[in-house]
């Protein structure tokens, strides 16, 4: 629901604004100083959407000319770069202000931010969830749609979404995924290097060493092969795409004894993903973990240890020692086979190693994975019991941190609505002193006033008299 701003409300943040604006265009600022005024803008962009009245709507000027502003839409820093986007965003969702040039600037800006976030922050895409949500829309399809050579920008958008794709949550994936399936659509021209690109990453090698990233590659080919004519896909790419859920059966995926490098959060997905399929089918439950779950192959080579007669990998033995000393074996009912206990134990220790990390915001966008990976666990007689508590506190946390982050919003809000109150009051008392003097002036002009009427009705009085003296005398005196 909308919420009316008062008219000093208004004029408030048209101040606001303004000022904002000449910190950022007028005098040199540090990075500490943009990054504040960029989030007072954020904070002003946001009390406009609640209201969308004109007048506020039309304060919004000197915020809209300054976000694109080339030493804000270049700056070196990643933080500033988020929260420029983050702010035009929020001006695209009010209205729509730019032009082609400057709306393909801003794209340029969000493919660099993203390249940025890949390099120094893993790939976690969640700090430019806003962002995503708003290239995804209807609304951001129609505005970049006069906008020319944007080729190399989507194909290395592209790169970066099929690169860092294993290392977000599922939103975020939902997210990748409309977008590009949105530009494929609409693209008048396709690029024949983005379809090479497409088709590298749907590679079955890739479907091991990053199974988030290759799925999405897949499900983007897929939802454009209609507009993806024959000419454009490797026949490779096409049989995979035509396979029948029978042949799918039967496809197996091998391993070799030597695991292949990957970081931790793609071995949670890639085994989450796999292991999600034990619920279903019940009684046929122990052959499709045969179908889905990898054998583990014990080697010399292979960098395992055996833990209680259970070979992990040498990164998860400590871990999975600590579980079995306060624990005790949290397998030993578990309704399947060694090699099936191992690969769940090996899942189970993956996930005690990310929340060791104490790394909420990553913890919480893997939170989906998790708890599936936990229920698997569960469903197998694997006591998780203990981990489910886990969880279940930083859940809480989470959600706690969510409070407080409301409560500083609308605390900031607040403060942006006590100043405009301030300054209302700061006039209406300036008013009130001013007619206050005005009628002690009135006061003292009526006194005076008086005063001359008195002495006026006493001249006219002694005027009277005199007259009245004057004409009873006799001009000649007679004896």
């Amino acid at each position: 629901m909308a919420t009316r701003l008062s008219q000093s409300s208004v004029k408030q943040l048209a101040v606001e604004a303004m000022d904002a604006r000449n910190k950022l265009l007028q005098t040199p600022s540090s990075t500490a100083e943009i990054i504040n005024n960029l989030l007072l803008m954020e904070q002003i962009l946001y009390m406009v959407q609640q209201s969308q009245s004109r007048s506020a709507i039309k304060a919004l000027d000197p915020i809209i000319e300054a976000l694109m502003a080339k030493e804000l839409l270049c700056h070196p820093d990643m933080e500033v770069n988020i929260l420029v986007t983050c702010c035009i965003c929020d001006v695209l969702k009010i209205v729509t202000p730019y032009n082609h040039e400057q709306m393909k600037e801003f794209f340029q800006l969000v493919v660099v931010t993203f390249e940025k976030l890949s390099s120094t922050s893993g790939g976690c895409y969640m700090k430019m969830m806003k962002v995503l949500e708003t290239l995804s829309s209807v609304k951001f399809k129609e505005l970049m749609s006069g906008c020319l050579q944007l080729d190399g920008l989507i194909v290395r958008l592209f790169k970066q979404f099929l690169t860092v794709a294993d290392s977000n949550s599922s939103a975020v994936v939902s997210e990748m995924e409309k977008i590009m399936t949105m530009i494929v659509a609409e693209s008048k021209e396709f690029p024949h290097e983005l379809v090479g690109l497409l088709t590298t990453r749907v590679n079955e090698d890739n479907q091991i060493v990053s199974p988030v990233c290759w799925e999405l590659g897949e499900k983007v080919l897929k939802n454009c092969a209609a507009r993806l004519n024959k000419p454009h896909l490797p026949d490779m790419s096409l049989r995979r795409f035509q396979h029948s859920k029978s042949e799918k059966k039967h496809e197996k995926i091998k391993l070799s004894s030597i695991d292949p490098p990957m970081p931790s959060e793609s071995v949670i997905k890639w085994n989450g993903k796999r292991m999600r399929s034990i619920l279903v089918r019940g009684g046929k439950m122990g052959q499709q973990v045969r179908e889905t779950v990898p054998e583990i192959v014990s080697s010399p080579q292979s960098g395992r240890i055996s833990v209680q007669g259970y070979t992990v990998k040498d990164i998860n033995a400590p871990i999975l020692e600590s579980i079995f000393k306060k624990h005790g074996d949290i397998a030993a009912k578990c309704v399947f086979t060694d090699s099936m206990r191992t690969s769940l134990l090996e899942v189970v220790c993956e996930i005690v190693r990310l929340i060791e990390t104490n790394d909420v915001t990553n913890i919480i966008s893997k939170m989906e994975e998790i708890t599936s990976q936990v229920r698997v666990a569960e469903a197998s007689e694997i006591n998780v019991s203990w981990l489910q508590v886990h969880l279940e506190t930083i859940l809480k946390r989470n959600e706690a941190q969510k409070k407080k982050t409301l409560l500083v919003e609308m605390k900031t809000n607040t403060m942006l609505v006590k100043r405009a109150a301030r300054t209302d009051l700061k006039e209406r008392y300036a008013k009130l002193v001013a007619a206050q003097i005005q009628f002690e002036e009135a006061k003292r002009c009526l006194k005076v006033l008086d005063s001359v009427e008195k002495k006026l009705s006493n001249d006219l009085s002694e005027f009277k008299a005199e007259k009245n003296f004057s004409v009873g005398q006799p001009i000649i005196y007679v004896d």
